[in-house]
């Protein structure tokens, strides 16, 4: 007798485990399909705020709630704010997600002249920054960098040193869209060539990196762990 209760004692704790284990993923499951997800970054579009081997969070609640693997969204997404990155679909039904950076908000009126991006008729500020703190950026010996601000917020660019002129616009972002551009000026597929991204399409806002790795072109320090990137907040 001694024996069999101390087996049901046993089978009691492994269940009730089993069952915490569970609640846990099931847990896990819903908060990463609703609220926050993680991503890596596979390009250089997004250099050098995001480099490739970086694996960030983006919180998705403020785009509504949208059922896992379905276009079925409940709740009206609201505007990010320019300079916040964000996570979207190019198009609805399309699988691949994309991280760029919002400059262009409903209302704003967008140009471009040379290298020179305006905003609403105001030639938007970028400053020069050290060049020497990228020189780990893959190809950093063939651009210059530059510090970017945008209503307050401030973060970096970079453009290739003898860089093609764009001409584009003035075009005015419709309502229920927004206008995004990579941080890697002259090696991004955005809103330049795509147009507007509609509020529907976007996913959440991509606010820290948590991880990253070097992958880079470097044999030296590839696979290295770049614990200076680890908990950036972006």
């Amino acid at each position: 007798m001694p024996y069999r209760k101390k087996t049901s004692k046993i089978r009691g704790i492994i269940r009730n485990y089993i069952e915490s284990l569970a609640v846990a993923i099931v847990i896990a499951i819903i908060l990463r399909a609703i609220v926050v997800s993680p991503y890596k970054i596979p390009t250089a579009s997004m250099t050098p705020s995001l480099q490739i081997g970086d694996f960030v969070f983006a919180y998705k609640l403020p785009y509504g709630i949208q059922i896992p693997y379905t276009n079925i969204r409940f709740g009206k997404p609201t505007t990010p704010k320019r300079g916040e990155v964000i996570l979207f679909n190019y198009k609805v039904d399309d699988k691949s997600l994309f991280i760029k950076r919002v400059v262009g908000v409903p209302g704003d009126k967008i140009e471009f002249k040379g290298d020179k991006l305006f905003i609403n008729d105001a030639e938007l500020k970028r400053v020069d920054t050290d060049q020497e703190a990228y020189r780990n950026v893959m190809g950093s010996q063939y651009h210059d960098f530059f510090k970017e601000v945008i209503d307050k917020k401030s973060y970096e660019v970079m453009y290739k040193k003898k860089r093609p002129k764009t001409f584009l616009g003035p075009l005015v972002v419709p309502a229920n869209s927004v206008f995004v551009l990579g941080d890697n000026r002259d090696a991004s597929d955005d809103s330049r060539y795509w147009g507007m991204i509609p509020l529907n399409n976007v996913k959440g806002s991509v606010f820290m990196i948590w991880f990253s790795v070097d992958w880079g072109a470097n044999e030296s320090t590839r696979g290295q762990v770049r614990a200076d990137r680890i908990f950036t907040w972006l």
